[in-house]
């Protein structure tokens, strides 16, 4: 359950802002953060959060980017380039290829589908009204909202992560990890199998997880080299 100020992400786009990039990183309006920038908080945001409302986030940002209401006369709005992580590579992917002013998109980790629940999840979602998002509901309320699964099953062919793969038309850098576990370089395989070859680059790291191994002690080794493999592929691509 990740924001924009937890773990490694600070430090990526600092390290994207040092390399000559201006940086955006923001929070999803219904990711839970709230009055504290460091933790969830909002637990009733949390649980009412849709796909549909992060793809409108994105749209917000990218608008007011190109607009030139975040800050003046300093985003080159033709070189705009998308960097995600994990479920955000889908919002990501789907949104890039419907949207022209985007065009290079980097995908860490990304995820092939959204719906990544079972029919028995489903059917206990739909019979208590929410899924717990973490194992301790008293101690961790996180809880997804049947919003989300409604959503999600309503926009199933818009939100089409394979879909948009196949129809993606402007260069896209795939990085994986080969030990994680979240998603597994099989389902990353996949995706790329469903892209343009032509303008698609695939990269495996071996023994690197979900996030980088960069939650062991601070370890940031992994995270710059994806970063370096990133900043590297926009130069050549921006």
């Amino acid at each position: 359950m990740a924001f924009k100020d937890w773990g490694m992400y600070p430090f990526i786009g600092e390290e994207f802002a040092r390399q000559g990039f201006v940086s955006v990183v923001f929070n999803f309006s219904h990711n839970g953060i709230a009055e504290r920038f460091d933790k969830i908080t909002d637990f009733t945001a949390f649980e009412q959060n849709t796909f549909t409302k992060e793809f409108a986030d994105l749209q917000y940002v990218v608008d007011e980017v190109c607009d030139g209401k975040l800050t003046k006369k300093i985003f080159d709005t033709e070189r705009i380039a998308l960097v995600s992580h994990s479920r955000g590579c889908g919002i990501a992917l789907v949104h890039s290829a419907r949207d022209e002013r985007i065009k290079t998109l980097t995908t860490w980790s990304p995820v092939s589908t959204f719906e990544r629940w079972n029919e028995h999840q489903k059917k206990r979602w739909r019979e208590n009204g929410f899924l717990p998002a973490s194992g301790n509901v008293q101690k961790h309320p996180l809880k997804l909202g049947i919003r989300l699964l409604d959503d999600i099953e309503t926009h199933r062919n818009e939100y089409d992560i394979y879909r948009a793969a196949s129809s993606l038309k402007i260069p896209w850098l795939i990085i994986q990890g080969t030990e994680d576990l979240i998603t597994s370089a099989a389902e990353t395989k996949n995706l790329y199998e469903h892209s343009n070859k032509t303008t698609t680059e695939i990269i495996f790291l071996e023994h690197v997880g979900h996030l980088y191994n960069a939650m062991n002690d601070g370890d940031t080794t992994t995270v710059k080299h994806i970063l370096e493999l990133s900043t590297t592929f926009f130069h050549a691509h921006l």
